[in-house]
């Protein structure tokens, strides 16, 4: 009888310690892979409202959200202050990802000159015939100096606008002696545009790179 209780001592033992190698090896399995699938989440950056076409980016209109690692697009922004202040190029729904090859930056041409116009200015474009001596020469981003003749018959010339600034300079031609620009795209104020739009561009003066005064 003796011999019985003992075989039955043990073999609770022996289950006890089955019983606990299991539960115990089950909680480290748990927790490992609860740690496991934390390290293989990422944060993305996603729209917290639907944003229009050619918006400004400002953080009330973003949130970060936790997303499983390799899911997440591979052009997907991480972190908001990666695209504060950017510009998107369509529209984007609540919940979309925002990706930073659909964005730009202010100044960035992306798919459009529009995209390096400030706010308040404008790109205007005039038929021009610059002399040999700049065509060739000048570059985008310069200044120059419009040297023209008003519409209103006076026929006096003089410094219509000052220290414009150069987007887009026309093809470079060979007409006559030397080479010139068919064409010129300057950055101006709306006021500038209407007075561009009335005088007869005679000659321009290109200007040092950082001088901006009248």
């Amino acid at each position: 009888m003796k011999k019985i209780y003992i075989i039955a001592i043990v073999s609770a033992a022996i289950c006890g310690i089955l019983l606990y190698s299991f539960f115990s090896g089950y909680e480290k399995k748990t927790a490992m892979t609860t740690e496991e699938n934390q390290q293989k989440a990422e944060q993305i950056v996603v729209a917290a409202e639907d944003i229009a076409a050619y918006t400004e980016l400002t953080e009330k209109m973003l949130k970060v959200v936790t997303v499983s690692e390799g899911s997440a697009h591979t052009n997907a922004a991480h972190t908001i202050d990666e695209v504060i202040g950017k510009i998107t190029e369509r529209e984007i729904v609540s919940g979309e990802q925002i990706l930073t090859n659909k964005i730009y930056e202010t100044g960035d041409s992306g798919t459009s000159l529009s995209y390096e116009i400030p706010k308040g200015m404008r790109a205007m474009t005039k038929n021009v015939d610059i002399e040999k001596n700049l065509a060739g020469y000048m570059e985008e981003g310069d200044l120059i100096d419009i040297i023209g003749v008003d519409s209103s018959g006076k026929d006096k010339k003089e410094v219509m606008l000052s220290a414009v600034k150069i987007l887009r300079l026309g093809e470079v031609t060979n007409r006559g002696e030397g080479k010139v620009n068919s064409n010129i795209t300057l950055l101006l104020s709306p006021s500038q545009c209407i007075k561009l739009a009335n005088i007869e561009v005679t000659h321009v003066a290109l200007r040092e790179k950082t001088d901006i005064s009248d």
